[in-house]
């Protein structure tokens, strides 16, 4: 009879009381490696009677990966991993809080599914945690990261005219609480909030900066304020424009625009939809005067337009 085993130096406790030598000095029994051994390069030893065999086991190292390996909060993640217990539940940790459990097969590797916590933070390193349930020095870890917030902007702006900011990866649903540009307070009104994804997209006023690089400042009203900085050029000289950019942001409320030019005398016109041979209005710059046209009341470059006719300047 097989006497007992110890892996690691611990002992074997389910040895199966059938475990013999064979006639010829042979034994062959298998058994399961202790949760506590330890993981590395292990002693082995088998005794019956008096007599010790010696040989070694590679206990694997537990081990997960994690993807992606930046995402979101609210997004789902996946993670495998292994050198778990064998057929083992399994609990993941995030910010050491369980976000999932699952049970390892019979090779001791894990596959699951989570959603990363809303409450991981903007731009912040997290750590993954995978054990084995019940005995925790069975574990691997990994870092997932979720993005920091970023702004977006066109490379010019005019002096005293608007600006379009895009942000993205800030706190969702999130009333901002700064907007600065060149240092000086533009939030626009009613004061921007975040999209369900952290997204916004606001026209704010350009202050009468002097002409060269400028930053424009953003923070959310999260309790991290979670923030993003990017720069733009203030130019002097008038930036020209196409009507599709200039009055895009009316969208279908807009019918037509018309424009005279003092230089030539002649009227352009612009149609949206129409082809070119209609709609001829080109280039716009800052202080050119238009009628607009519109089917329905709307708010345009700061000026509360009514239905019908309007006549305005171009910031």
């Amino acid at each position: 009879d097989v006497t007992s085993i110890y892996i690691g130096g611990k002992k074997v406790v389910s040895v199966p009381t059938d475990a013999k030598s064979t006639s010829t000095g042979r034994v062959a029994v298998t058994v399961k490696v202790p949760l506590t051994v330890g993981t590395g390069e292990k002693d082995v030893e088998l005794k019956i009677g008096s007599m010790t065999g010696v040989g070694t086991l590679t206990v694997a190292k537990p081990s997960i990966s994690i993807d992606p390996e930046e995402s979101l909060p609210g997004s789902t993640i996946s993670v495998t991993g292994s050198g778990f217990a064998s057929g083992g539940r399994i609990e993941v940790f995030y910010r050491d809080g369980i976000e999932a459990v699952g049970r390892a097969d019979s090779s001791g590797s894990v596959n699951v599914r989570f959603t990363v916590p809303t409450n991981a933070g903007i731009g912040q390193t997290n750590k993954v945690r995978v054990e084995s349930r019940g005995t925790p020095s069975i574990y691997a870890e990994e870092d997932h990261m979720t993005p920091g917030a970023t702004l977006v902007l066109p490379a010019q702006a005019q002096s005293g005219g608007t600006i379009n900011i895009t942000g993205h990866n800030f706190a969702p649903f999130s009333t901002l609480s700064l907007v600065e540009i060149g240092g000086q307070k533009a939030m626009p009104s009613p004061t921007p909030e975040t999209d369900k994804n952290g997204s916004f997209t606001i026209q704010a006023r350009v202050p009468r900066l002097d002409a060269g690089s400028h930053t424009v400042t953003v923070k959310d009203g999260s309790d991290d304020e979670n923030s993003a900085t990017e720069t733009f050029t203030v130019v002097t000289t008038p930036i020209i424009s196409t009507p599709q950019e200039v009055f895009g942001v009316l969208g279908d409320k807009l019918k037509a625009v018309w424009r005279y030019d003092n230089a030539t005398g002649d009227w352009e016109a612009y149609f949206p939809g129409l082809p070119a041979a209609v709609s001829n209005l080109g280039g716009l710059a800052s202080g050119d005067i238009v009628w607009i046209q519109l089917t329905e009341a709307a708010q345009f470059e700061g000026n509360a337009l009514n239905a019908g006719w309007s006549l305005i300047s171009l910031e």
